[in-house]
């Protein structure tokens, strides 16, 4: 996901700062990623409510239900508890100053993306750029050593520095970057997501027995004396009461 100058809001508050607001992916940051593929699956959930259902006298078979996952729906959730814990790890920094989820993505196959949020960050730019001078922030070395290209990846983050229309907001957003990788505790934002996870499936699951399929049943003299198949339950090709044409005998019912 790229970042264009004029994606970024601009705003200045009482005390005179400069505040920003811009979106970004959270697989653009070094925060935790909401992975319902391999990291937040619903496995213990399932486990655990299948396990419920038995304890009630109710089938604990997988199969015996039809499951329907919004699982756009659990990756938003566990989103607002990565960015909420975002907010409270770093609010006494005065730099992020708010993480608001607007959106999801999943990829359509797993094999190099994961799922992820989209958030609108407001962030304190005087005082973030107070925090890059103090640190010795050089957004070229920075971004050749953390968004570089290496054997296999081409990075583009080297062209959108050298884009006249790209350069401040790769800047801003390099900048905030280096500082959740500082400044974030990632294993607390990740403990964040495991405790919001079973909640999260639980909330976005519906499920619902499986119709037990009703027998198919033929009546024979409509099959064997070119009246097509009559199809129905037992009782209602009973009911057909057909007999043989020449006997008067009842015709056998065969299931289907």
């Amino acid at each position: 996901m790229t970042l264009r100058d004029e994606e970024i809001t601009r705003s200045v508050n009482e005390a005179g700062e400069a505040i920003i607001q811009f979106e970004m992916d959270s697989n653009c940051f070094p925060v935790e990623q909401p992975d319902t593929y391999s990291t937040y699956t619903n496995d213990y959930w399932l486990e655990s409510e299948l396990e419920y259902k038995a304890e009630q006298g109710e089938p604990s078979d997988y199969d015996a239900y039809n499951w329907d996952y919004n699982v756009s729906a659990v990756i938003e959730e566990l989103g607002k508890a990565g960015a909420a814990d975002i907010e409270q790890q770093l609010k006494d920094g005065g730099v992020i100053l708010a993480v608001e989820v607007t959106g999801t993505y999943s990829p359509r196959e797993y094999n190099f993306k994961t799922d992820s949020y989209k958030a609108k960050y407001t962030v304190n730019a005087t005082a973030l750029d107070r925090w890059c001078e103090s640190n010795g922030f050089d957004p070229d070395k920075y971004a050749a050593e953390f968004h570089g290209s290496y054997s296999g990846f081409a990075s583009y983050v080297d062209g959108w520095l050298e884009d006249s229309s790209r350069r401040d907001a790769t800047i801003q957003w390099l900048k905030v970057d280096a500082y959740l990788r500082a400044e974030l505790d990632l294993d607390a934002n990740r403990d964040a997501m495991q405790e919001t996870v079973d909640q999260a499936w639980s909330d976005n699951t519906t499920y619902t027995l499986q119709d037990e399929a009703a027998p198919t049943h033929y009546c024979s003299y409509c099959r064997y004396y070119g009246e097509g198949d009559t199809l129905g339950t037992l009782e209602e090709i009973t009911a057909h009461g057909m007999t043989h044409p020449v006997t008067g005998e009842p015709l056998p019912i065969e299931e289907g």
